[in-house]
């Protein structure tokens, strides 16, 4: 008989056996879908990432940890073991033989629970959970809670499973503590009304993800790693399929590549340049431009706007994505083709990060990274992983300091072709669910003219028709448009567009406007900003903000 057979007739043989109900928890924080996490339980924590959820061992956490987590904004979660026996924890002494069975495959020092003996595991792990509530964590991953399907030297059957995991979540909600489901992949259906959201290893290494599917049909979060095969497959089936994803080593240390970059915020305090930048300078009162109509009309009075970012595009995030990087992130060296006017290296790249367009890109293959610790931000044109990541080249690159206002050298480009950061014109999904846009963005036009406005650095067309608009100009969506009848998504993008309007950033499709991918944009949704066309903007003359030719600084 096949162990899937043997699963297969546990389960069967359990339907008659009551459950016990769940025991609710109200008060209980519950990480939502597309949450962004770390997970480190080995070397010192790195507590620089913007993460929402760090998960970090019961035992090694002191409750100080927590506590500054919790005071930079962070939701903590407390890893235990539940079905095996470690003989490196504190309280291991408390375990009688009666229940210590086989060694635990890959762990050979560790034995596997008799989870039938629970008036023996459940003081044990009463205790561990009081410890785990008063650290202050919010909530619990219960590790080994499949025991039932591994060769554990005790006859285990699925109800015996289902016994032992549902007093794991009842324990921890009346606690207090939100519960994650660990791997039990089978038991999905039975388990889903006790567990707050899943954590799993490795699901598309093994072809099991589908199973994970019901947590998210429930709204439930459903976090996940893989240790190998190519992370941008299983960052594309994670992100179409809802699950928070993440690339990390077997140690699970603090190295981490998260597949949903973008749905980070740049990582706190590092804002997006000075509240006297360029970008950050509302212009809802600036003068009209004096050749407003004409760059308009260049550009196209009668065509739509056109969101150029949302979900999916032909299989890949569809916009411009960047990733948070923690600070001892290596550098790599990057070779340029653009060298004299790129800031040199080494750059520091994880290997998988991602790429505009996905690995198969023949765009702009644009990577944005935002270093949490220096405050410094990353970005390159047309950037290709050579050598497994362990080297790149690119077109071109810049670094930006995101607590200055300088600007790049004078006729230099950067990673954009008007010499811009690309990074703080993107409309950002985490900023629209927030409410509001405080900055420029940034969009592109079909021709520009063979010149370029401050605070813009380089021009990117071949004419001289002044017609045409400059790179670096900025236009603003006109003051008496009506946006009352637009979801409150699309309104939070066209305020910003009054207040902050947007630059002309490189040559493209007319009033193709820039973002972030997010799997949680609504596509039909946006389209509808076509509803806005060209000749609902206006152009502006900003030049009487400039401190000075060389600064991004406003008065």
């Amino acid at each position: 008989m096949t162990v899937r057979a043997a699963i297969l007739l546990a389960l069967i043989a359990t339907a008659a056996r009551a459950l016990p109900p769940p025991t609710p928890c109200p008060g209980c924080w519950v990480p939502a879908p597309f949450t962004s996490w770390q997970i480190q339980f080995t070397g010192t924590l790195d507590q620089s990432l913007n993460a929402t959820l760090y998960e970090v061992d019961l035992f090694d956490t002191p409750p100080e940890t927590v506590t500054a987590l919790h005071a930079a904004g962070h939701r903590v979660v407390c890893y235990l073991d539940a079905g095996t026996w470690e003989p490196f924890r504190p309280d291991a002494s408390s375990y009688p033989d009666s229940v210590k069975g086989n060694p635990v495959g890959g762990f050979r020092d560790e034995r596997w629970l008799d989870i039938r003996q629970q008036s023996i595991l459940q003081p044990i792990l009463n205790a561990r959970l009081d410890q785990c509530q008063t650290k202050g964590f919010d909530g619990v991953d219960f590790d080994n809670v499949d025991g039932y399907t591994n060769a554990t030297g005790f006859p285990l059957s699925a109800s015996d499973q289902l016994d032992f995991d549902t007093w794991l979540a009842n324990a921890a909600h009346a606690r207090g503590l939100s519960v994650a489901l660990k791997n039990d992949l089978d038991q999905i259906p039975d388990l889903l009304p006790y567990f707050d959201w899943a954590v799993n290893e490795q699901c598309y290494r093994y072809q099991e993800c589908d199973l994970l599917l019901p947590f998210g049909q429930a709204g439930k979060a459903v976090l996940e790693i893989e240790y190998g095969g190519s992370t941008a497959k299983f960052c594309a089936a994670a992100y179409a399929s809802g699950f928070s994803a993440a690339r990390k080593r077997r140690s699970l240390d603090a190295y981490r590549f998260p597949c949903n970059a973008g749905l980070e915020s740049p990582p706190s305090p590092c804002a997006l340049f000075p509240s006297d930048n360029v970008w950050n300078a509302d212009i809802s009162s600036l003068p009209r431009h004096a050749l407003s109509d004409a760059y308009v009309a260049s550009i196209g009075a009668g065509v739509g706007l056109h969101p150029d970012f949302g979900t999916l595009y032909n299989g890949a995030p569809n916009g411009i994505p960047y990733a948070a990087i923690p600070a001892s992130q290596p550098g790599v060296l990057v070779t340029f083709r653009y060298a004299d006017e790129s800031d040199p290296s080494p750059y520091p790249i994880p290997p998988d990060a991602p790429i505009e367009g996905g690995p198969k890109s023949h765009g702009d293959r644009h990577v944005l990274l935002v270093q949490a610790g220096t405050c410094k931000l990353y970005e390159l044109f047309a950037a290709h992983p050579r050598q497994q990541g362990r080297r790149w080249t690119a077109g071109s690159a810049a670094t930006w300091d995101l607590g200055s206002n300088a600007l790049r050298t004078d006729t230099f480009t950067s990673a954009d072709a008007a010499g811009l950061p690309i990074l703080p014109g993107l409309v950002r999904h985490d900023e629209v669910a927030n409410g509001a846009i405080h900055h420029a963005l940034r969009f592109t036009v079909p021709a520009s003219q063979r010149a370029y406005l401050w605070p813009a650095r380089h021009q990117a067309g071949s004419s001289t028709d002044p017609n045409l608009p400059p790179m670096g100009l900025r236009l603003r969506l006109k003051a008496n448009v009506d946006i009352s009848g637009f979801s409150a998504t699309n309104q939070v993008i066209l305020t910003a567009l009054k207040r902050y309007g947007m630059f002309v950033a490189d040559n493209g499709g007319a009033w193709f406007l820039s973002g972030a991918p997010d799997p949680r944009w609504d596509d039909a949704d946006l389209h509808l900003l076509g509803a806005i066309t060209g000749a609902d903007f206006e152009a502006v003359d900003e030049s009487g903000l400039m401190v000075g030719p060389d600064s991004g600084q406003v008065h």
